[in-house]
């Protein structure tokens, strides 16, 4: 890929900002389209699904997952990389990108569209954003609408019974020991941001323009804050650092949040697709770990140890993804995060 590119997203969209952020950082010549009344029939031209954000080539090709985007402009500009060289880095760096793209995604879902306050601003925000200047005259009616719209999608999200309380505990208790990390690190990985930055920060920053979520981020996660306020337009500061530099806080992110919540929600949905399949619901050569649950501090020593010896390389070159993005509606930005599939 290569040339100038057009991005449509929307501001409210976490996979939208995580692109633009991405791209920026790459230094890709491309034009930001927000996805507004004006934009609308544009977008419908070039889209080929009904999700956010659509990157349109030169030739006029559109792409929709975000993961293949950033794949294949890694591939045509490896510099500034946004993987680590270290194959057992670059496996942490895609499973926290994937822990971003369905399980924070639930979160942000979760806080946005169960609590009245959240709800009314996400709608008001998002339908100012799309119309603009022009003032829909049925505002309140629509407002109303998308939040009905909104809360009828929490058990096709899989936000109902216990998940959803779970899954704001994981989000505490991450928001914590990712600020302990970033207290040390300039980013997840050392002194450059990765894909796992991008996905991460695309989340937190939509959750940093909900009250709710924005409370518990402002007021645990100080470091998280700013990190989020530099990653848009994020700059190189430095090398990737090795796993040794960054395991006495890395640790404790894999330890006491994903191994105890995500990885074994994830375990589930494997047993329950009745074969094997990676996290992103796709068959591959090869488990991501055996034993999620048990995952602890001997988790990212071993990874990197079974990875070096060359047992997981095809894990680390890339592992095969699946179509996510915002679904485009007559409400953008109010839809629910991309499914499992």
């Amino acid at each position: 890929m290569s040339g100038s590119y057009r991005l449509f997203g929307a501001e409210s969209s976490a996979y939208s900002t995580k692109m633009r952020a991405f791209m920026r950082y790459k230094g890709v010549d491309f034009d930001w389209v927000p996805r507004t009344a004006d934009s609308e029939q544009e977008l419908r031209k070039v889209s080929r699904f009904s999700t956010l954000p659509v990157l349109v080539t030169a030739s006029g090709f559109a792409v929709h997952d975000t993961t293949p985007m950033i794949e294949a402009l890694e591939a045509d500009k490896p510099e500034p990389s946004a993987l680590p060289d270290d194959p057992a880095l670059a496996f942490l760096a895609n499973v926290l990108e994937e822990y971003a793209d369905t399980w924070l995604a639930k979160a942000a879902f979760q806080f946005r569209w169960t609590r009245k306050k959240d709800q009314k601003e996400a709608a008001k925000r998002a339908i100012s954003e799309y119309y603009g200047d022009s003032e829909p005259d049925d505002r309140k009616a629509m407002e109303a609408a998308a939040i009905e719209r909104m809360t009828e999608q929490l058990p096709s999200v899989g936000l109902e019974g216990d998940l959803g309380p779970a899954i704001e505990k994981s989000f505490k208790k991450f928001v914590k020991l990712l600020n302990e990390h970033l207290r040390r690190h300039l980013f997840i990985f050392g002194g450059r941001p990765s894909i796992a930055d991008f996905a991460i920060g695309g989340q937190l920053i939509q959750m940093l323009r909900d009250p709710t979520a924005a409370k518990i981020i402002e007021k645990d996660g100080e470091f998280v804050t700013k990190w989020c306020e530099f990653l848009g337009d994020a700059k190189p500061g430095g090398p990737f650092e090795s796993l040794e530099d960054l395991q006495e806080t890395l640790i404790p992110i894999f330890k006491n949040d994903l191994s105890r919540y995500f990885l074994p929600w994830a375990a589930e949905n494997l047993e329950s697709a009745g074969r094997p399949r990676d996290l992103r619901g796709h068959a591959r050569q090869g488990q991501v770990h055996a034993a999620p649950a048990a995952l602890g501090v001997a988790f990212l020593p071993r990874t990197a140890q079974a990875l070096r010896q060359g047992a997981g390389d095809r894990d680390a070159e890339g592992l095969h993804r699946r179509r996510r993005g915002d679904r485009v509606s007559p409400a953008p930005g109010l839809d629910p995060p991309a499914r499992q599939r």
